[in-house]
């Protein structure tokens, strides 16, 4: 097994131009898993996995697996993948961070009484992002028929183009 790793590893750095880091990290998840492909049946069924990982780790180690099974398997070595089964772990989803109000005054007040079109433009763009919740593609995508100020909203157009309208709060 051991030989097939060094031939794959050198096939990521030189056909796949994988970086240096991920060639590192595949290496290192090979080879964990060759010792514990040579060492499984020292282990009794009833033993505990006593080193608990994160499923970002767990992930990224089923990655390097899947891609060298997959690699075997286009090399003849192989007739099918054995990782195909095989269910990651769901990654927790993280929480927005927002900006407190104070700090966002700041900022916004900072440069309140310059008037060059510059920087009215970009604290235009900060209040925008801040009082309607956009997201930075979406602002940029942000079009002025999509701004209705008689009617005081703006037609977002969001992920997977999903349109949605924000009202525009009268500080806006």
């Amino acid at each position: 097994m051991s030989m097939e790793i060094d031939s794959f590893l050198s096939y990521l750095k030189n056909i796949k131009r994988y970086s240096a880091l991920t060639i590192t990290a595949y290496k290192e998840d090979l080879n964990q898993f060759r010792e514990f492909c040579e060492k499984v049946e020292l282990i009794r069924q009833d033993e505990e996995i006593t080193s608990k990982m994160t499923a970002r780790s767990v992930r990224r180690k089923l990655s390097s697996l899947r891609t060298y099974f997959r690699y075997l398997v286009r090399e003849g070595k192989l007739t099918e993948d054995p990782t195909e089964i095989v269910v990651a772990p769901k990654m927790g989803k993280r929480l927005p961070v927002f900006v407190p109000d104070y700090q966002m005054d700041e900022v916004l007040d900072k440069h309140a009484s310059d008037k060059d079109f510059a920087n009215i433009r970009d604290r235009m763009v900060l209040m925008t992002a801040y009082y309607t919740g956009m997201r930075r593609s979406e602002l940029v995508a942000l079009k002025l028929e999509d701004v209705d100020l008689g009617g005081a909203v703006i037609r977002v157009n969001g992920k997977g183009d999903k349109q949605r309208i924000v009202p525009m709060l009268p500080e806006l």
